[in-house]
């Protein structure tokens, strides 16, 4: 029995771009100039038109298929079978398939404009697009990541589940570049697209793409803070600071500025520090207000949302500047909004750090907090219209909006003001702040260092929070239990508690609060969740 070689096993390490046998000009040339005038002959084509194109981008050709079906991990006609109504089976058979990778069915039509072959639209293409869709559910253990349509001579389609449940395939890339024409394939991009898809998949996934990003740019992104803290920045300023970086970065590589324009900015300042803060700052002022940005030479649109609302950036030295440099040089566009949160919250004292930058946010008690959030929700928002056939230049001004929807202020509790609670003498009572901790000289053990303390506060008529109005709820409460609350949170704020929901069972702990009050709100709720 015949069994497919290692070949027919896609990996996860992308290929080197550019290269792999058979993609040179003339190749190229001669694979467009062959096929380009076919049509009508489906049948009798597609195999040796697939054979081909796997020649031209350097990759196996498929296997011989062989009796036990199992073994046929890449090749022609895979058979997958169906069950019918009445307990028969019915077999159907996929153009060409290679596990773990893609469904490939092609099809034929009639002949297209020659100068734009994708002007036309082609009848036959939804139902080759369905028929691919159906033969992964014919699949017994194999979701593939990918459905390739292939009309023969004149077009390819890409579509992707990188889920792998097989369910829900969306265009791929996006919905205004998944279909590409065969003279594209002139393009080096074009041809390293699809030999990946053939060699390691799962490469192509935008999530792993981000998470790449997020490798090649942290460690330079958490020195910087970190330089910029040592210089007695205050986190709020550094983290505002970053912000604002981390969103021009993006809003170059994604059209929105641009392409390249800020980090060529950057390059420019290198060994001129001293032009950094007045220059940045004519930048982030236009991007605010928008007009002619005199550092950038062009027009820049008007952003607004609170964002560039100040502008002036921190002062950098040349190594700072090339930190910044190194980090602008990756791809932005594709970074899932998660990761800016993750980067930003390198800025912030982790004490504070109390969001979950993977969370939709609608109460924050951290003012840094509700500045990341909303950046994070406004750049998720921006990619999925660019991903939904929108260009950079269909965006009205402002592109962002400050729409206050993220409430800065307690989820459990609101109250009139806060005092500090003062002893006989006047002098006000103080804690133990419930985080320093210092070694203890016997046992060696973290044990509270009583000389970290911070002031007592009295909540002054506190009651429920309101709040707003919603169908779904998800948040990240803090595992605190009963007697926890009182050391992190204090005593007055545990008193506060202890008034507004008297109620409470007896050791509820925070997370417990969180249901409990929604389900004091005057409103019904669809679903309700915590991480």
């Amino acid at each position: 029995m015949h069994t497919p070689q290692p070949s027919s096993t896609p990996a996860d390490t992308p290929p080197t771009p550019g290269q792999g046998g058979g993609g040179s000009a003339a190749a190229v040339d001669a694979f467009i100039a062959r096929w380009g005038s076919s049509a009508g002959a489906e049948r009798a084509n597609y195999q040796i038109f697939l054979a081909e194109l796997c020649d031209l981008r350097g990759v196996p050709r498929p296997d011989p298929s062989v009796a036990d079906e199992a073994a046929n991990r890449y090749v022609f006609d895979k058979a997958v079978t169906f069950p019918l109504l009445d307990g028969k089976t019915t077999t159907k058979y996929i153009d060409l398939y290679r596990k773990g990778a893609f469904v490939c069915e092609t099809k034929q039509s009639v002949e297209r404009p020659e100068k734009d072959p994708l002007s036309v639209a082609d009848p036959t293409a939804p139902k080759a697009r369905r028929k691919s869709g159906t033969s992964v559910r014919g699949l017994a253990d194999d979701n593939p990541p990918f459905l390739l349509v292939i009309d023969i001579g004149h077009s390819f389609e890409l579509y992707a589940d990188f889920s792998r449940l097989g369910k829900v395939y969306t265009a791929f890339p996006d919905a205004r570049s998944h279909r590409f024409a065969l003279a594209d394939l002139y393009d080096e991009a074009i041809r390293d697209r699809l030999r990946t898809l053939w060699l390691a998949p799962l490469a192509l996934d935008p999530a792993r793409r981000a998470a790449q990003v997020t490798r090649e740019i942290a460690a330079r992104i958490a020195v910087l803070a970190r330089r910029l803290k040592a210089k007695q920045h205050d986190p709020e300023s550094v983290a505002w600071f970053l912000i604002r970086c981390l969103f021009a970065f993006f809003a170059e590589d994604s059209g929105l500025l641009p392409k390249g324009a800020f980090t060529d900015l950057l390059v420019s300042m290198k060994d001129s520090p001293d032009q950094f803060v007045p220059l940045v700052s004519e930048v982030w002022k236009t991007m605010g207000q928008g007009g002619f940005s005199a550092a950038l030479r062009t027009r820049i649109r008007k952003f607004n949302g609170g964002i560039f609302r100040e502008h002036e950036p921190l002062k950098l030295d040349a190594e700072e500047i090339s930190l910044l440099i190194d980090a602008g040089k990756s791809d932005w566009k594709d970074v899932e909004p998660a990761i800016f949160g993750t980067l930003l919250e390198r800025a912030l004292d982790p004490r504070e750090r109390t969001v979950d930058p993977q969370q939709f946010l609608g109460i924050e008690i951290n003012l840094r907090a509700v500045a990341i959030a909303e950046v994070v929700l406004w750049i998720g928002w921006l990619q999925w219209h660019l991903r939904d056939r929108k260009s950079p230049e269909s965006f009205s001004e402002p592109i962002l909006q400050a729409y206050g929807n993220i409430e800065c202020r307690d989820a459990l509790l609101e109250y009139d003001k806060k005092e500090l609670v003062r002893d006989e003498s006047g002098k006000p009572v103080t804690r133990w702040d419930g985080v320093t901790t210092k070694k203890h000289p016997v046992t060696g053990e973290d044990v509270p260092d009583d000389t970290a303390r911070v002031a007592v506060e009295r909540y002054v008529n506190p009651r429920k929070a309101e709040w707003p109005q919603a169908d779904f709820v998800v948040g990240n409460p803090l595992f605190l239990g009963k007697l926890r609350i009182q050391s992190a949170l204090g005593e007055g704020y545990a008193e506060a508690l202890s008034q507004t929901l008297s109620a409470l069972p007896r050791h509820a702990g925070l997370r417990l609060l969180f249901p409990i009050t929604l389900g004091s709100q005057p409103r019904t709720v669809r679903r309700f969740g915590s991480l």
